[in-house]
């Protein structure tokens, strides 16, 4: 699965995709020229000409799952691959600047608990940078948590659910979980 981000104003829609094999092709083909796709009418196409994102980050991500699914990356290295450019995109959706440190920690995290299935090991370590990078990012100016905040709050969400596993919270609970983070700009 990839997030795909295209940036419209200041908002940034987040698109769930499944990539397979067949459908890698296509990726590649859109994002090599999107003006091309845009015009025989590929929406996605449409979005990145409209609102221009870095297609070498866009390709990384389709790259890391093509590696996964042929076996030739583990799940740490498509996390820590994926994790990076997807929050990466993200801040540049929402033109906001983020330490690297704090991206990639929560990237990866997040990607690793997207990926970690029952496998409480890799939830483990998704735990460990998740916690990580709530610390650093928490500590940052208030004024760039607020900012940052649309793109950190799927990773709060990750912490939670990395911190209760094997058990599950309510989805009341990630809700209300989401509203707290959204006023004090903290996850």
């Amino acid at each position: 699965m990839i997030i795909f981000i295209v940036k419209q104003g200041h908002m940034a829609f987040c698109f769930s995709l499944n990539v397979t094999s067949t459908e890698d092709f296509w990726w590649r083909e859109m994002l090599e020229d999107p003006f091309k796709n845009a015009a025989d009418g590929v929406p996605m196409a449409q979005g990145l000409v409209d609102h221009p994102l870095n297609v070498d980050l866009m390709q990384r991500l389709v790259d890391s799952r093509d590696l996964a699914m042929s076996d030739e990356l583990t799940v740490d290295q498509e996390a820590a691959m994926a994790g990076s450019a997807f929050m990466n995109l993200s801040c540049e959706a929402i033109e906001q600047a983020c330490d690297a440190d704090i991206l990639e920690n929560a990237g990866k995290g997040f990607e690793l608990m997207r990926l970690a299935a029952a496998d409480a090991p890799i939830v483990s370590e998704a735990a460990i940078l998740l916690e990580d990078a709530r610390q650093t990012f928490n500590q940052l100016p208030r004024r760039e948590r607020v900012n940052l905040i649309p793109i950190f709050m799927p990773i709060g969400l990750a912490r939670l659910q990395a911190r209760a596993f094997p058990y599950r919270k309510s989805l009341l609970s990630y809700h209300f979980s989401l509203l707290k983070m959204a006023v004090t700009a903290k996850i």
